[in-house]
């Protein structure tokens, strides 16, 4: 585990200075194994400091998994929020990247926001995240990574987004961290098509 920590220092922007105790590294066992199953997602509760985040990328460097993580600024609100969401999307859907999208409690600006993950979560989408424009420039896009792949030829938009959606529902993987702070009673569950 020291080799994977000294590993991402070198090649992180962010680099994260841990102690690797046994729960540490037990944690990052667990939360790899979770974001490794098809569709896997986590809840994360601890207090703050607690290492959350930082055994979250060190987890996702271990398994080879790109980390996304919505950049908050003053103005951030459900157009920057859906904007981000498109983004990682395409990143899953086209360019074939396992992806961990990592959220924090004060992230979530927005009730929507919620609302989003829970679809994403549970349908691998959401609606009208794309227009018909963007959806046509998809098309052309995974048409190409369905050929790669030897998937049947995308023919229509439509199929285009049905494909993404296949490959959300299995690579798209989610942590969701909350401070314990804020929990009374908790229930973390993970699911596995």
């Amino acid at each position: 585990m020291e080799d994977y920590l000294y590993e991402y220092n070198t090649v992180a922007s962010c680099p994260i200075s841990l102690v690797l105790f046994q729960n540490a590294i037990e944690h990052i066992a667990r939360i790899s194994r979770i974001i490794s199953l098809p569709g896997g997602n986590a809840l994360l509760v601890g207090v703050g400091g607690s290492g959350r985040k930082s055994l979250t990328r060190l987890s996702s460097f271990t398994v080879g998994y790109h980390l996304f993580r919505p950049e908050l600024s003053k103005s951030y609100g459900i157009t920057e929020w859906r904007n981000d969401l498109r983004k990682m999307l395409t990143t899953v859907g086209v360019e074939s990247h396992p992806m961990v999208f990592l959220l924090d409690d004060p992230q979530i600006v927005s009730e929507a926001f919620l609302e989003d993950v829970d679809k994403i979560l549970n349908t691998g989408e959401v609606p009208n995240l794309f227009s018909s424009e963007e959806l046509i420039e998809l098309s052309e896009a995974l048409s190409r990574t369905a050929q790669f792949e030897g998937i049947v030829s995308i023919t229509s938009p439509t199929d285009a987004y049905s494909y993404l959606v296949k490959k959300v529902q299995i690579a798209n993987f989610l942590c969701h961290q909350v401070p314990a702070a804020h929990t009374t009673h908790c229930c973390v569950s993970y699911r596995h098509n």
